[in-house]
C-alpha cells in the first residue's frame, strides 16, 4: 500500500461501498477528525486512517453499538493512543534535555575555572611587568649616581 489511498481504493480494501466509506468518514470529520487531501483538495487516507475504518466497522456491528457510538469509541481510543506515544515522545525529549543542560552546566563550570586561570595569570603577570619595571627604573637610578 502507498502513502495515501483514494475512496475507492479503501472501500476495495475493506470490502465496502464507497458511500459507506464516505458516511464512515464523515462522521468521524462530524467528531474533527481530519483527513488529508491533496493539492487538488481530494480526500486521501493513509494506513491509520485505513486501521480506524477496520475498527469502526468492527465495533458498529457489536451489540448495543451504532455506527455513531463506534466512531466516537474509535476515536477516543485513537485519542488516547495518540496522546500516549506524545506523551511518551515528550519524556524522551525532556530527558534529552536533561542532558544538555547537565553537559551545558559542566561546560560552564570549566569556562569559569578556565577564567579564574586567566584573571590569576594576569595577576601574576601584572606582577611580573611591576617588578621588571622596578628593576628598570633602580637600574636607570643606579646608572645616573
Amino acid at each position: 500500500m502507498g502513502k495515501y489511498l483514494n475512496v475507492e481504493d479503501v472501500a476495495a480494501l475493506l470490502e465496502i461501498t464507497p458511500s459507506a466509506l464516505t458516511k464512515y468518514y464523515l462522521l468521524f470529520e462530524k467528531y474533527n477528525y481530519r483527513f488529508h487531501r491533496n493539492y487538488q483538495r481530494k480526500l486521501m487516507f493513509s494506513k491509520s486512517d485505513v486501521e480506524l475504518f477496520r475498527k469502526l466497522i468492527l465495533l458498529k456491528n457489536a451489540p448495543d453499538f451504532t455506527v455513531e457510538k463506534a466512531a466516537v469509541k474509535v476515536l477516543e481510543a485513537n485519542m488516547a493512543g495518540d496522546l500516549g506515544s506524545k506523551i511518551e515522545l515528550l519524556i524522551e525529549e525532556n530527558k534529552k534535555l536533561e542532558q544538555l543542560i547537565q553537559h551545558q552546566n559542566q561546560i560552564i563550570s570549566m569556562q569559569q575555572k578556565q577564567q579564574e586561570m586567566i584573571e590569576e595569570l594576569y595577576k601574576i603577570h601584572k606582577k611580573s611587568v611591576n617588578e621588571v619595571e622596578n628593576c628598570v627604573k633602580k637600574e636607570k637610578m643606579s646608572i645616573y649616581k
